[in-house]
């Protein structure tokens, strides 16, 4: 199933170089539309397909000038009692791609709304809402107003770098399990 989410006007604006991956074809999860505002969509492809395509989403965005890979500067933290929960705000119209978790989480949308892509689905999440995530996950954003997004994560750490060496990855660990697509399917329908 085709899911789409468009929003308006957007601060990043794509170019042509991922025509497969941004535009129409077959391929595209993130697509432009004539008035230049930006959709997500998951066409129903395998997961391992879809990971790929999000790996390759994440490389052309980090290649463009301006990317930033920092949001310091507007997210927040707080360790406490064995929690870890960081609250970071996205603005409207950006597009953004999380770390793949490591270990599973619970978000919350506190403010705002947002469409949130992973290799098995896509769903517009609107402000109240909550989901879990489970280990493997990578999201990609679309924030359609505002939005707060908070993760809260389970760990014995106090530091800040510590947490997220545990919690966060560059690459895929789990083999793609049939307890982790369990997992996915439940985060999107959910």
């Amino acid at each position: 199933m085709k899911t789409n989410d468009t929003l308006p006007q957007n601060r990043i604006r794509l170019g042509i170089a991922l025509s497969e991956l941004v535009g129409s074809g077959p391929r595209a999860i993130v697509t432009v539309g004539a008035d230049g505002a930006l959709s997500l969509a998951h066409d129903g492809s395998p997961p391992a397909i879809m990971r790929t395509r999000i790996d390759e989403l994440t490389r052309y965005l980090l290649s463009l000038a301006g990317a930033t890979t920092s949001f310091a500067d507007r997210t927040e933290h707080i360790i406490q009692g064995g929690m870890y929960m960081r609250r970071l705000l996205i603005p409207r119209g950006e597009l953004m791609i999380g770390k793949i978790h490591r270990v599973g989480c619970m978000n919350v949308v506190a403010r705002g709304e947002i469409t949130v892509l992973t290799e098995h689905g896509c769903r517009r999440v609107a402000e109240g809402e909550m989901a879990f995530s489970p280990p493997g996950t990578q999201k990609v954003g679309l924030a359609h107003e505002d939005t707060l997004f908070v993760n809260v994560f389970r760990t014995d750490l106090t530091d800040l770098e510590e947490i997220e060496r545990e919690i966060a990855s560059e690459v895929h660990e789990d083999g793609g399990s049939t307890e982790y697509a369990r997992g996915h399917q439940a985060l999107i329908e959910g």
